[in-house]
């Protein structure tokens, strides 16, 4: 028959895939990265969990066991019970453990392509077979026949939380890529999770080698997986895969409150210190927070677009997506949040440049005002200092003879800066009356 013409053809396929030197796909076993894979099968009774070390050093007999075996067989589990595979490739893909998973569940090229290339945003794609349901037969083979792809970026919070005075913002990130049967069933879910550091990203590129490294964030999966196991059941275990789908998106949109908080907490400590004492690497860091909370958003987006399709397009059951729709919620009032961290931060930038004006203002006035009180003298200096004379050749300005013109010189700058200061002091003070007025009104 047909189905067993596929299953023949999908058995030769991965077969290729375990014979290095044979067949057209030939390949070394040199170079290969480490791939763990958690594997986490449950329902509301009973969760069993197993570990699989594949790629480098991988042990064959476990990894034969996985790709050919039946996973109900293997695991004990009944034919109703759902299936998470998560694969950690945070230290580095592994491609051929990569080929051999699309093999095993016929996942589209283009999928396996946009894991590959590592910066796919954020987004959905569906995928479809003529074929319906997840074939299982004596043989062990699976297929996702029905299923769709999301690829979703995940931002955590680098820096210290608890820390005083709150530190500059940091920001880990990462992605994982999901494969969700759509089946009838829906029992099987496909997660693999990657690094992606802000070096890939487009505000990497704009810090250029300047840009942090830090250690991918391990926790979202590794807390999913407690609350997998823990006891009582929790509601997860208590429906399909599409619930687990909406656990790990929620759990991504939660890591997005502490970044806010964060920007909201900094920029706040910056807004209590005086404008004087403001440092360059301040004004420099207030220019990044614009254009980071820009690139926030952008990641925000993508995530609420995915979110609204999943909900309108009808692939998801109708129980969860009402918890899909609470997601959204959760992503429309983050955008929200970014909005103001960025009328905040502009805030910021406005007071200190009007501060700089003021200042700017205020020792031009002062400078204005040392030169009106000295233009007297300076006039006087100038009139004595002409040199007229006679033709008798004696001096053109009487007071020149004068017995005591020294003294009336001088008296007469006295009298000049005494009468410009008290004229410069009385403008002055009208002007900040004035002004005084015009706030009270």
């Amino acid at each position: 028959t047909i189905d067993e013409f596929d299953m023949l053809l999908t058995r030769l396929r991965l077969a290729e895939l375990f014979t290095p030197r044979a067949g057209v796909f030939q390949f070394s076993e040199e170079g290969r990265m480490p791939c763990p894979v958690l594997l986490c099968d449950y329902n509301e009774r009973i969760c069993k969990t197993s570990s699989i070390h594949l790629g480098k050093d991988e042990d064959r007999n476990t990894t034969l066991s996985f790709f050919w075996g039946s996973r109900h067989s293997s695991s004990g589990m009944s034919h109703r019970d759902m299936r998470w595979a998560h694969v950690d490739a945070t230290a580095g893909l592994d491609r051929l453990t990569l080929l051999r998973l699309a093999v095993k569940y016929h996942l589209h090229p283009l999928a396996i392509d946009d894991v590959i290339d590592n910066r796919t945003p954020t987004k959905i794609d569906r995928f479809s077979e003529v074929k319906e349901g997840l074939q299982s037969t004596s043989t062990g083979m699976e297929r996702f026949a029905d299923y769709y792809f999301v690829s979703a970026d995940i931002l955590s919070l680098a820096s210290s939380e608890s820390a005083d005075p709150p530190p500059r913002v940091m920001i880990r990130r990462s992605n994982v890529s999901i494969f969700v049967a759509t089946n009838i069933r829906r029992d099987t879910i496909l997660t693999i999770h990657q690094d992606r550091p802000d070096k890939s990203s487009w505000l990497g590129l704009w810090r250029g080698d300047s840009a942090e490294s830090f250690e991918v964030d391990k926790r979202l999966f590794n807390d999913l997986h407690k609350d997998m196991e823990a006891e009582p059941a929790r509601r997860m275990r208590e429906h399909t895969v599409d619930f687990l789908l909406y656990e790990i998106l929620d759990r991504i949109v939660e890591q997005l409150r502490p970044i806010a908080e964060a920007y909201a907490k900094r920029l706040g400590y910056m807004h209590r210190e005086p404008l004087n004492a403001y440092t360059q690497a301040w004004l420099n860091e207030l220019d990044e927070v614009q254009i980071e909370l820009v690139d926030l958003a952008r990641s925000i987006r993508p995530m609420q677009q995915l979110v609204r399709r999943l909900i309108s397009d009808g692939i998801i059951t109708t129980f969860v997506r009402d918890y899909f729709e609470d997601i959204d919620d959760a992503l429309e009032q983050m955008l929200g949040d970014v909005s103001q961290l960025r009328e905040m931060g502009k805030t910021l930038e406005e007071a200190y440049q009007s501060y700089c004006d003021k200042s700017m203002n205020t020792t031009l006035f002062a400078l204005s005002m040392i030169s009106a009180v000295f233009l007297p003298a300076q006039f006087i200096t100038g009139l004595y200092g002409m040199n007229f004379v006679e033709p008798d050749q004696t001096p053109g300005i009487p007071e020149l003879e004068m017995p005591h013109g020294y003294v009336y010189f001088w008296s007469l700058q006295f009298v000049c800066l005494l009468g410009a200061s008290l004229l410069a002091f009385c403008l002055h003070r009208s002007d900040r009356i004035s002004l005084r007025r015009c706030r009270v009104k």
